[in-house]
Parts: structure tokens; C-alpha cells; sequence
């Protein structure tokens, strides 16, 4: 009976430890040391949840959003993140300390430290009530009959409402274009979260910044830019590689008509543009056609098997 006991009382204790020592949770960011320098003030929260998925908020009292996957293996103490959001949620990153309420990890030559956040102090918004759009069209759709694709084609580039001195010109006025993003995952309810471009314009260069808001980082950061040089804006070629800027490229693409919707800025007339991105996420963009290089609306389609397939709306809150 007392070694039935002391098994028994062997289990638990290393059910405990392991337990202690699990990566599975909310772990807010609270340190960064990059470069010898200390960051501190953070609020972003990383989300490991079960079956290798990667959730992030940008603090407890915001809802969350599936950003990848993850992997740890506890024999190399390596956590192997994907991500087609943020470079923070991609990688390879080697822990440092991996404790019940603390985890260390290095990644990028960047150390990150975390402390855990129970579900009860993580105070979500209250769920979203939308409709998850479809995006009918097929990668068919965009070749001629006679087998000729129709990207990148004079007739269509001259369909879109903005040249790139017009767009330059406008945002030159303006530090963010604000959104809000609802997230559909499957068949499971929306996560809604807000994001940001931060615009900048450099005199120097002559160019105008694009860059993306960064959850972990808590700023705006070289994430996903696209940088324009003025200069150059008249030449065909890169009116060709920018022409849905400040977004990526689109291949294939086309105009499918013009559509007057209501905005923060009012009711607007808007260019609708659908394609797709690098032959995988379906796009549908409706363009502002009197705001150079704003959108008013954006729907992205990833349809990738669960739980990595999704749909994104992304719509314009404010400009300013």
C-alpha cells in the first residue's frame, strides 16, 4: 500500500512540475533587451493555445487575434513560431527560462520576457455580431479566353482611380489611416482588433513610409513597408509594382466596377478591385477614388484547411 502511495504521490508531484513548466497560456510581454538596450512598458499579450495555435492581443482588455502556430521542443528548449502577420510571431526562438509565471526567450539576437496572465485577468470585448463575406471568384476567372493572364495590363492599371503623384500628395498631409478588423477563424466567432499604418514622409529621400503597427512591440515598426520614391512615380514599371499602394502587389488582378459606400469621411465613391496574392489569399479592395492610397474597405481570404485558413474585413475608422 506504501509504495501504491509514494507512485501515486511521484505522478503528481511530476504532473505538477510539468504543469509549471508548460508554455500553453497568456504571457504578457513586460521586457525587451535589444542590442544592450532595455525596453520596458510593454502590454501585448502572446496567446499559446492547444494544438499548436498562436494567438496576440495588444493587452488583457482586448480581444485576441490568431496570428500562426507554434512548436516548443522542451529537449532543444526551442519555440518554433508561423506567422504570415508579424515577424515578431516568426521564427525560431531559444528559452532562456521557462518557469510557472515567467518565460525568457531569445530570438533575433532579442531577448523577450513574459509574465503569465490567468484566463480571468485577460478581459476580452464583448463578441462581434457579423457576417463572414465569400469571395466567389476563382483563379480562372483572371486569363483570357485565350489563355493570356490579364495582370499587370495597360487597360486595367488606367481602370484605377489614382496616380502616384495624387497618392503621395494626399498622404503627404496625413500621420495614420486607422482601421478596424474583424477576424474570422473557421467557424468560430470573430475576433475584432484595431490596426494602424503609420505614414511618413521623407524629405530627404524624397519618398513616402508605409509601416504597420506592431501588437508586441507596442509601436510602429519595419514590418510589412513600402517605400515609394517620388521621383520615379511616372514611370510605367513601377506604377506596374505599386499600384495597389500602399498594399502588396496583387497578381492577378481586375477592376470590377464603382460603387458608392458609406465611410468615416462620408459617402464616397469607391473603385472595387479584386484579386488575388501570389496566387493564394482572395482580395477584394474598395478604393477610395477622391483619397489617394486609402481604402474603405478590404477582404482577405486565406483558404487554407483549419486551423490556419481565415477571413479578414478590414475597415477604415478613421484618417488622420
Amino acid at each position: 500500500m506504501k509504495k501504491i502511495f509514494f507512485i501515486s504521490l511521484l505522478f503528481f508531484i511530476i504532473g505538477v512540475k510539468a504543469q509549471k513548466k508548460t508554455i500553453l497560456g497568456n504571457w504578457q510581454l513586460t521586457k525587451v533587451v535589444d542590442n544592450g538596450k532595455t525596453q520596458e512598458g510593454f502590454n501585448a499579450v502572446f496567446i499559446f493555445e492547444k494544438e499548436g495555435l498562436l494567438k496576440a492581443a495588444r493587452s488583457t482588455g482586448e480581444n485576441s487575434m490568431n496570428v500562426g502556430s507554434w512548436q516548443y521542443n522542451s529537449k532543444s528548449k526551442t519555440l518554433t513560431m508561423k506567422s504570415d502577420i508579424d515577424k515578431d510571431f516568426r521564427g525560431e526562438a531559444k528559452v532562456l527560462e521557462l518557469k510557472k509565471n515567467r518565460l525568457v526567450y531569445l530570438k533575433d539576437a532579442v531577448e523577450m520576457t513574459f509574465s503569465r496572465v490567468s484566463d480571468e485577468q485577460m478581459k476580452p470585448l464583448e463578441p462581434v455580431t457579423k457576417n463572414k463575406p465569400e469571395l466567389s471568384f476563382e483563379e480562372k476567372d483572371f486569363w483570357r479566353e485565350n489563355g493570356e493572364a490579364i495582370e499587370l495590363q495597360e487597360e486595367l492599371i488606367a481602370k484605377l482611380p489614382w496616380k502616384f503623384n495624387e497618392v503621395a500628395t494626399f498622404l503627404k498631409q496625413y500621420k495614420d489611416v486607422i482601421y478596424t478588423v474583424s477576424n474570422f477563424r473557421g467557424a468560430n466567432p470573430p475576433d475584432t482588433f484595431i490596426v494602424s499604418e503609420r505614414i511618413a514622409y521623407n524629405e530627404t529621400e524624397n519618398s513616402i513610409d508605409i509601416r504597420d503597427y506592431s501588437i508586441s512591440n507596442n509601436d510602429y515598426i519595419e514590418m510589412t513597408t513600402n517605400e515609394v520614391p517620388l521621383k520615379e512615380m511616372n514611370e510605367l514599371d513601377l506604377e506596374e509594382q505599386f499600384h495597389f499602394y500602399p498594399a502588396d502587389e496583387l497578381d492577378p488582378f481586375r477592376v470590377v466596377g464603382v460603387e458608392k459606400i458609406d465611410t468615416v469621411l462620408g459617402e464616397l465613391e469607391c473603385t472595387i478591385v479584386e484579386g488575388f496574392d501570389g496566387y493564394s489569399n482572395k482580395i477584394k479592395y474598395w478604393l477610395i477614388n477622391d483619397r489617394p492610397g486609402v481604402y474603405a474597405k478590404i477582404i482577405i481570404v486565406n483558404p487554407s484547411e483549419a486551423p490556419f485558413g481565415y477571413t479578414n474585413i478590414k475597415v477604415l475608422k478613421a484618417i488622420k
